[in-house]
């Protein structure tokens, strides 16, 4: 090559880096633009009206958008709204949970304890609140006997009865574990005796204590569904690999009408009905993961959290795995109502008097409810100082832990539940909806042929034919959003995506000039 040549394709080059400069410029100022412009209030309403004027969540010690916790400035205390438990901010790993109580599209209320993880909390009839939560601690601050796996750390299990407006600790029963993970208490209910029922995940077992903190009830897993036992030899069951595992994951304590504790056994994929004097398992909602019955096609339930009685015979359950939630009749093992409409791993469901349904959408960091048609009323997003939420569960603050007489849809007509188009039911009193018409419409219901996967009579149709929320591609972009911040969508991932994608021609480009160079040299 001469050196005109030579001249010449230094001048392309240059232009070509010009221009890759002058992409990754328009690109940063658009990243910029779109984060500065994130906070701020919703002003959008939507033609049917649901959609009004609200802040994005957040509360008084963080500045995420606006939003503030009013309890900490306003004389009168609001028990009005959603009572919702966040495990965790900005990733799974990370201790930093809260309850909150959410009105009208922000924060009335919240509890933040230190290191620590929330997953249930329930309003009490005397207007306390009945929080459960794991806080990580240093090994100095540990038993001796929690540090024979890890001898770094542990986790100290709280089940705590707060005063609503001091926030002032009345009775709390705690106890010590291993690290913190799997380990971690994820439910507690307040009986009507006084006595407090809990599930102690690290130690597969549930159990129950009264006031004056004495264990008066004690079922442990091991004995009643392991190796060895009747539960075992009829439906098999998952291993427990070595100590210290996850070997059921607990995670849900009910008191039936009768007086019998429903539990569910995540890792089992099964709702268990447990006779609280004799201990014994008098019914199952469920196939057991890798039982006798399943192999070759998925089960009823898959991971599930926080199953809802809502009638003797109907139960409705957060099918996590499956993404989608479920109604079953547990007498014929049949899914007769479901949702999933855009869900990813929710981990609670609540059926509301009114006959709509109240959704914890985990990896989706959102709060939802939902009409039987699959339409959403309203949906708040979990945030806090700039970070995505892990919703773990939500109450309605009116209503008591587990009402009674709740509706039940298996017998609505096939036909409702297949027609799109506004529903007949409205919305409870609510938090405000939080995003843009566009981002929160209504899900168009389907039937049980395996469609969108929103609100459907599924008849006695298998687990899986009604379609679910997210495939893989959602759940690891719920997963990645969780780690970015909150003002992080679809559109910021593309253009981080083109920049990259410049990025690696331009260091392309960059190697294919050097190597011509050198070769020119030394032809």
């Amino acid at each position: 090559m001469n050196v005109g040549s030579m001249v010449v394709a230094l001048g392309e080059r240059r232009t070509r880096l010009a221009v890759y400069v002058a992409v990754v410029v328009v690109l940063s100022l658009a990243l910029g633009f779109q984060a500065v412009t994130a906070g701020g209030t919703t002003t959008t309403t939507s033609d049917d009206g649901r959609w009004t004027p609200t802040s994005t969540p957040g509360d008084a010690t963080g500045t995420t958008n606006g939003s503030t916790d009013s309890s900490a400035t306003d004389s009168a205390v609001d028990r009005t709204g959603v009572l919702v438990t966040v495990q965790s901010y900005g990733g799974f790993g990370q201790n930093n949970g809260r309850a909150v109580v959410v009105n009208d599209g922000g924060v009335v209320w919240s509890f933040a304890p230190e290191d620590s993880r929330v997953f249930d909390a329930e309003m009490l009839e005397n207007g306390h609140v009945l929080v459960s939560y794991a806080t990580a601690l240093p090994a100095s601050e540990c038993p001796e006997r929690t540090l024979e796996y890890k001898d770094d750390r542990c986790v100290r299990n709280n089940v705590v009865e707060l005063d609503y407006e001091t926030k002032d600790e009345v009775w709390a029963y705690r106890w010590y574990d291993a690290f913190i993970t799997h380990h971690e208490v994820h439910d507690a209910d307040r009986l009507p005796n006084g006595e407090t029922a809990i599930v102690d995940m690290g130690n597969d077992r549930a159990f129950v204590v009264n006031e004056s903190k004495d264990v008066v009830w004690n079922w442990s897993a091991r004995e009643h569904i392991g190796p060895g036992s009747d539960f075992w030899e009829k439906y098999g069951g998952p291993e427990r690999p070595r100590p210290e595992s996850d070997w059921t994951h607990m995670n849900d304590i009910d008191q039936l009408a009768d007086g019998d504790f429903s539990l569910s056994i995540r890792n089992f994929d099964v709702v268990l009905e447990v006779n609280r004097s004799t201990k014994e398992i008098e019914r199952v909602v469920g196939e057991v993961r890798g039982g006798k019955d399943v192999e070759g096609r998925e089960p009823i339930l898959d991971d599930q959290h926080n199953p809802m009685w809502v009638s003797s015979e109907h139960v409705l359950v957060a099918d996590s795995e499956a993404d989608r939630i479920v109604e079953v009749n547990a007498s014929t093992q049949a899914v007769v109502w479901s949702y999933g409409d855009g869900l990813l791993w929710p981990r609670d469901a609540d059926r509301l008097p009114n006959g709509n349904t109240l959704v914890t959408n985990s990896l989706r960091y959102e709060v939802e409810e939902v009409t039987p048609d699959g339409e959403v009323v309203w949906r708040y997003r979990v945030a806090w100082n700039g970070k995505r939420g892990i919703p773990y569960e939500a109450d309605r603050v009116q209503l008591p832990e587990e009402p009674d007489g709740m509706p039940t849809l298996g017998d609505r007509a096939s036909d409702a539940a297949t027609t799109s188009g506004a529903s007949t039911s409205t919305g409870t009193a609510a938090p405000e909806a939080t995003g843009a018409p566009s981002e929160t419409a209504a899900p168009q219901a389907t039937g049980s042929d395996g469609g969108s996967g929103a609100g459907s009579d599924a008849g006695g149709s298998a687990a899986g034919d009604d379609g679910s929320g997210g495939g893989v591609v959602e759940r690891l972009a719920g997963y990645a959003y969780l780690y970015l911040p909150f003002w992080v969508g679809g559109v910021e991932l593309a253009l981080v995506g083109v920049g990259v994608l410049v990025g690696v021609v331009a260091v392309l480009d960059g190697v294919a000039f050097a190597i011509g160079r050198f070769r020119d040299v030394n032809a």
